[in-house]
């Protein structure tokens, strides 16, 4: 995970270096934070890409014909492509965090970045739920991805002045993650959030859990998470259709780039 954790920083300060060099003069990025926040969410979402192309990998090649039979099966099977997948996901989640105090993202952000740390060390401890983290630590991060790119255009998060310049590229991004948010996680995150709640249960009731403290707290984390994910979605709902009119707008009036 240190490792990990070096060459994300690293990819971020090279993607600082070429905004640097290259766009220091641009009427956009001509402050230096501006350029720091393009840099930021260009590790973000590289980063969450290869963390979503790992789920979606994992879930072609997967035989769960073999594994998924039993509850305790479905709990405790080992999948070493997905132990690799939770030490990527926690020396990002540790970059992500540092980067929230720093540039003071919220406590939701905090909350959502510490309780993906522990649930990452929980599932590295005891080969546990690498099966259904096919989708919670893989698959659902390919809307985090691009949420990561929509950033860029948000005006807390981003360069509010981005979507002025690039409106058919903004509706765009935002039009493909709302789908995938809400197809990911308004949808499927919270059914099979059910079913790992059910079969942790089940491991809990037949004494094979590895340590009912770790499966109890996971479970208390996979709620609060699941709590996040509805916070969301009513931030998207309502700021969406504003959003879109505005962009819509803009593109229709030529914009300033596109």
């Amino acid at each position: 995970s240190v490792v990990l954790f070096a060459a994300l920083w690293l990819f971020e300060l090279c993607a600082r270096r070429i905004l640097d060099r290259s766009f220091a003069e641009h009427p956009l990025l001509k402050a230096p934070q501006y350029r720091q926040i393009l840099a930021r969410h260009a590790m973000d979402t590289v980063g969450l890409a290869y963390i979503g192309y790992m789920g979606m990998s994992m879930w072609r090649e997967l035989k769960y014909e073999e594994i998924a039979t039993t509850a305790h099966g479905r709990v405790y099977v080992y999948l070493p492509r997905f132990a690799w997948t939770c030490v990527c996901m926690l020396a990002f989640q540790v970059k992500n965090l540092l980067d929230t105090l720093t540039y003071h993202d919220g406590p939701e952000f905090i909350a959502h970045h510490v309780v993906c740390i522990l649930v990452a060390v929980g599932a590295l401890h005891g080969q546990f739920l690498h099966l259904y983290g096919i989708f919670f630590f893989g698959i659902s991060e390919v809307s985090t991805a691009l949420v990561s790119l929509l950033a860029c255009f948000d005006e807390q998060h981003g360069i509010a002045e981005l979507g002025d310049h690039f409106p058919t590229c903004k509706m765009a991004v935002g039009s493909a993650f709302a789908i995938a948010f809400i197809a990911i996680r308004a949808v499927l995150w919270p059914y099979l959030a059910y079913h790992v709640t059910i079969d942790c249960m089940a491991v809990i009731a037949e004494g094979s859990a590895h340590s009912e403290g770790i499966v109890y707290a996971f479970l208390t984390g996979l709620a609060g998470l699941t709590v996040l994910q509805f916070y969301w979605l009513t931030e998207i709902l309502r700021r969406a259709p504003a959003e879109l009119r505005a962009a819509m707008q803009t593109a229709k009036a030529g914009g300033k780039a596109d």
